[in-house]
C-alpha cells in the first residue's frame, strides 16, 4: 500500500503478489501418502552387522515412514536379531532393555516397533521394516 500524496508526476509502485499454490490434499491411502510424503531422514546408525551379510537401510527409525529397512536376513529368526543387534550397534554405550515389541502393517508392508528403555529415565521407539523376511522361516 502507498501512502502520501500522489502528484501527477508521481505514480504509485506496482506491487506483484505471487499466487499462492492451493494446499496439498491429505488423504489415507498408503499409496497416495508415498506420493507426497518427503523422504525419510538419513539414518546415522548402523549399516550393516559385520561378517554378515545383513544390512541396514532406510531411514533413522523414528517412524514407520522413516523405518530402518532390515535387508539380508534369510528369515524371521536372522531379522529379529538383527533388530536387537542394530540397537546394540546404535547404542554401544547406553544401557538398554527392549520393553515392548509390536507387529505393524501398513500398505502391504510389515513393521516391528520395539520401545526401549534408556538408562536414566529415558526412552526411545524404533520402527523396522520386516518387509522382506517376515513370514520366512
Amino acid at each position: 500500500m502507498f501512502f502520501g500524496a500522489c502528484t501527477p508526476a508521481q505514480t504509485q509502485p506496482t506491487v506483484t503478489i505471487a499466487a499462492t499454490p492451493p494446499p496439498a490434499t491429505t488423504t489415507t491411502s498408503s499409496a497416495a501418502a508415498a506420493l507426497t510424503m518427503p523422504p525419510p531422514p538419513p539414518s546415522n546408525g548402523p549399516k550393516r552387522i559385520p561378517g554378515t551379510s545383513i544390512r541396514f537401510e532406510g531411514g533413522d527409525g523414528s517412524s514407520m515412514h522413516a523405518a530402518v529397512v532390515i535387508k539380508g536376513a534369510k528369515g524371521e529368526q536372522d531379522g529379529t536379531a538383527a533388530e536387537y543387534k542394530y540397537l546394540d550397534l546404535l547404542l554401544p554405550d547406553t544401557s538398554h532393555t527392549v520393553r515392548s515389541q509390536a507387529l505393524l502393517e501398513d500398505g502391504g508392508r510389515s513393521f516391528d516397533r520395539l520401545d526401549v528403555e534408556l538408562g536414566g529415565g529415558k526412552s526411545m521407539t524404533v520402527f523396522f521394516d520386516i518387509t522382506d523376511y517376515f513370514g520366512k522361516f
